[in-house]
């Protein structure tokens, strides 16, 4: 059984103020085209689906089409609710489309939702364990001991194993935090109260495979038997250097054999660039590999030594995505202490060398010298009249 797993849309996310639908709706149409170039047998959506539990019409219609455009070609898609989502929001969609070979489940349910797909080897049962507090598990479990998030999904898999065919195939759809994930600065932190969010990777060790959402960079677990698909775009400076992604994963009769990492392609890249303005054009520092568009999303740090008015505005002349300026040389006043114990005794140029090396921990150069004396003199000059 061939099966796609992504996760953390985040439809109705912004960059900094910038609208990323437009960027959505395009690294949708070309995972839409990755389902009709690979047919999978079912498509995993591991939460996240929208970025807050209101999310916007656009958004929701964004979903909504890119379903339609997946079930059409009668594959099944099999989605749960993220920390983002809203959970009963999501259980209304699931009780409208339920049985358009579209399953979504928002809240966690006794018993654990789930669905069951056949291959030429027999059943596989999907357990859809949607985002759930610690909290929310005791009143759904009636079980008080329940004091971490890995509290609650060993008593999720417990319930779920009960029950479980021998021999049978199985698979976890989750959104969860597992101990050693690398994080993101976009992820929303899960607080757990008198508890961790941590959950232990071996946790999961009873299934055949894991498919995860809730941290944006893929990576793997346990022989890569526990996944994160990881988001489809960048949605913080700190993802510039990932590679985004879906999994494909092959299912046989033992359990999976083969997985294939899809990356996917963005309209418009995320790059941390270093540049400097001179007379009043932008140009960019040495890159290396990194040759940004003039519509990509950069984070410029700015390697003038001194205050350039109206720098933004001059950087998105030439790109008009910037998000972000940060000064690398320039040092706020006040940020070193001043010797003023032998002011009378320093002439004008001494007073200035030593205020200027306080200051940005820089020694005058010959060229800025030339104009300090020449500065000098016309105040002199002025001074005398």
């Amino acid at each position: 059984m061939k099966i796609l797993h992504t996760a953390d849309w985040h439809l109705g996310r912004s960059f900094n103020n910038f609208d990323l639908l437009a960027e959505q709706q395009f690294i949708l149409s070309k995972f839409i085209e990755i389902v009709k170039e690979t047919k999978p047998d079912v498509v995993i959506i591991a939460g996240d689906i929208y970025d807050r539990s209101v999310p916007p019409a656009s958004a929701v219609t964004l979903f909504s089409n890119t379903i339609i455009e997946i079930i059409d070609l009668n594959i099944p898609v099999i989605a749960i609710a993220g920390n983002h989502d809203s959970a009963e929001r999501i259980d209304y969609v699931q009780n409208l489309l339920g049985r358009q070979n579209f399953h979504i489940f928002g809240t966690l349910k006794i018993p654990v939702s789930k669905i069951i797909l056949e291959d030429k080897h027999g059943k596989v049962h999907f357990y859809c364990v949607p985002y759930t507090e610690p909290e929310q598990a005791k009143f759904i479990f009636d079980h008080q001991h329940l004091h971490s998030h890995e509290d609650a999904m060993r008593h999720i898999i417990d319930e779920i194993f009960n029950d479980h065919p021998q021999n049978e195939r199985s698979v976890l759809i989750g959104h969860s935090f597992v101990n050693g994930g690398e994080s993101s600065e976009s992820e929303r932190i899960i607080i757990n109260v008198g508890g961790s969010e941590n959950i232990s990777a071996s946790v999961f060790g009873q299934f055949d495979y894991v498919a995860l959402g809730h941290l944006h960079r893929p990576q793997f677990f346990l022989d890569k038997k526990v996944q994160y698909a990881g988001s489809p775009l960048k949605y913080s400076l700190s993802e510039s250097l990932h590679r985004k992604s879906v999994v494909m994963v092959e299912l046989e009769e033992k359990g999976v054999n083969h997985y294939k990492t899809i990356f996917l392609a963005p309209r418009k890249e995320v790059h941390r660039v270093k540049g400097h303005i001179e007379n009043g054009r932008f140009f960019l520092d040495e890159l290396g590999d990194i040759k940004p568009s003039k519509e990509d999303f950069l984070e410029v740090t700015l390697t003038n030594e001194s205050l350039v008015l109206n720098a933004m505005h001059i950087i998105q002349k030439d790109y008009p995505n910037v998000l972000h300026i940060v000064p690398e040389n320039i040092v706020i006043p006040g940020n070193r202490a001043f010797n003023t114990s032998n002011v009378k005794q320093l002439s004008e140029e001494q007073l200035f060398e030593d205020f200027y090396n306080n200051i940005t921990g820089i020694k005058l150069d010959i060229k800025k010298r030339k104009y300090l004396l020449e500065a000098i003199r016309i105040a002199q000059e002025e001074n005398e009249k």
